[in-house]
């Protein structure tokens, strides 16, 4: 009888802070009337709250200035401080409202899923790359395989990212079930072409997974029990102001093919992905996050298949598949620039072992992995300016593969002849790429240019691309003036402010 096990894996989110505490900031937001005002914006420097529905509102941020906004009512700002009580004023006179189509902006065609649109998507079983399939341009290879491909392009042509991190397999084996958590996604965006030149690396298409921030408020804990797998997960708050979200899954889909196959039928035993992910507000000094990232397969049959002097058993045979990525993104903003570095290190795992007896009952074993280190890192800047913006960076990567490890066993005869020798490469890019638009954004151009140097071949390969969109004048723009109506007289209330355009 066969027999099969499962590894669990898991995903955890820390979320750390670098930051120095800042002031906490309590109060309540009131009309004329001292009415309670619901969901009015407070903002202090880079943090934003919401009042609640008895107009109260708490808030955390270094010390400066309140500025309330409400709609119907005028914006007011004035000293951050303490159990303050912020009066607004009702908006009188005329409101001029312009609606109508706004330009769009030259960027490359995408589509963009939530976790809900996942959720809901028919034949996706919650699965975030299954879910691409309904999207134009967007399918998998046949036979259950697991590749995505994107405007017909070959998988190996095309990139998955989690978080900005390439990984190398986007499903398990037999494309059941994609190495991601749902249960983790914010959003999903595929593009099928015309990517930015930071993602330079690749010829079909990229698909982006964005991590969902855990929540810090409360711990929380659910789960998820189908026919394939189980999960459950767990988020709340960390030391230093953190928070994490840990996911763990286990896959028992070999205990459903065990009555079907023989001992001598390889099936897979194991699906498992495990990842971390951390991200720290860290006041002025930037933004903090890391991350692991993970996924191991294993197809094996059962090891009663390899027994000596059984006419039966055929030998025993077991293939691991996997990959680790574990890295950090800091992030700060300085004016009007947005400085990214994230520096990243990984392994690919991929073994063989087999195991069968002659007729003399000499065991023969083969028993083949190799080490496989992976290392990168990516600085960027970022600018915004009223007329667009200048995006600019650098990308290395590369990687170390050891020696074939082959033990020496009883059958030496039989050894199977493999490279013995070790490979090291470095690859490295620049990039750059701007975007200007002029009359109100009806024209726009965004130029970019990428130059790699690929280490292992010692080539160099200069990648330009250029996008622009013109829309004209007269399509869809319209204008409409309203005027809004008095406020209503409240005995009592405070006199109101002077009409506002």
């Amino acid at each position: 009888m066969s027999r099969a096990f499962e590894v669990t894996a898991c995903v955890v989110s820390l979320v750390t802070s670098a930051a120095a505490q800042g002031t906490t900031i309590t109060g309540r937001v009131v009309d004329e009337a001292g009415l309670p005002i619901e969901g009015a914006t407070i903002l202090l420097h880079d943090e934003a709250a919401t009042t609640a529905d008895d107009g109260t509102f708490t808030i955390t941020a270094a010390p400066g200035s309140l500025t309330v906004i409400a709609s119907g009512f005028v914006a007011r700002t004035l000293p951050a401080k303490g159990n303050v009580v912020v009066r607004l004023v009702r908006v009188s006179g005329e409101v001029i409202e312009i609606s109508g189509r706004a330009p769009e902006e030259s960027k490359p065609l995408a589509y963009t899923m939530s976790a809900k649109d996942v959720a809901s998507t028919p034949g996706a079983m919650n699965d975030a790359l299954r879910a691409i399939t309904i999207l134009p341009a967007a399918a998998r290879i046949p036979f259950s395989f697991g590749g995505v491909v994107l405007r017909g392009m070959s998988p190996r042509d095309s990139s998955v990212f989690i978080d900005g991190v390439e990984i190398p397999l986007a499903f398990h084996f037999g494309g059941i079930t994609a190495v991601f958590p749902t249960q983790m996604l914010e959003d999903m965006r595929v593009v099928p072409s015309g990517f930015d030149v930071s993602l330079g690396r690749t010829q079909g298409g990229v698909v982006e997974l964005t991590t969902r921030a855990p929540r810090g408020d409360a711990y929380r804990v659910g789960g998820e029990v189908s026919l394939l797998h189980s999960q459950v997960s767990a988020e709340g708050p960390a030391p230093r102001d953190g928070a994490f979200l840990v996911s763990l899954r286990r896959s028992y889909f070999d205990l459903f093919l065990r009555p079907f196959v023989s001992r001598n039928d390889p099936h897979a035993e194991l699906h498992g992905r495990s990842g971390a992910r951390a991200v720290g507000e860290a006041g002025k000094r930037g933004q903090l996050a890391a991350y692991v990232i993970g996924s191991l397969d294993r197809i094996a049959n059962s090891t009663d298949a390899a027994k000596p002097n059984d006419i039966d058993a055929q030998g025993h045979v077991a293939v691991n598949l996997g990959f680790l990525r574990a890295g950090t993104t800091y992030k700060r903003k300085i004016d009007q620039s947005l400085f990214t570095l994230a520096p990243m290190l990984g392994s690919n795992i991929l073994t063989l072992f087999t195991k069968e007896y002659d007729e003399n009952a000499r065991a023969k074993v083969l028993d083949i992995s190799r080490r496989w280190y992976l290392f990168g890192g990516r600085g960027e800047w970022l600018r915004d300016d009223p007329h667009g913006f200048l995006h600019a960076g650098v990308d290395v990567s590369g990687g170390y593969i050891g020696r074939i490890s082959q033990p020496k066993t009883a059958d030496t005869d039989n050894d199977v002849p493999l490279p013995r020798n070790t490979v090291l490469w470095t690859d490295a890019a620049v990039f750059v790429e701007a975007r200007r638009h002029w009359y109100g954004d009806r024209i726009s151009i965004r130029p970019g240019l990428r130059l790699d140097r690929f280490g292992l071949g010692e080539r160099w390969a200069l990648d330009p691309r250029i996008n622009a969109h013109v829309t004209p004048l007269a399509d869809g723009h319209a204008a409409r003036v309203t005027r809004a109506l008095p406020p209503t007289s409240v005995a009592g209330a405070l006199p109101t402010s002077s009409p506002t355009t």
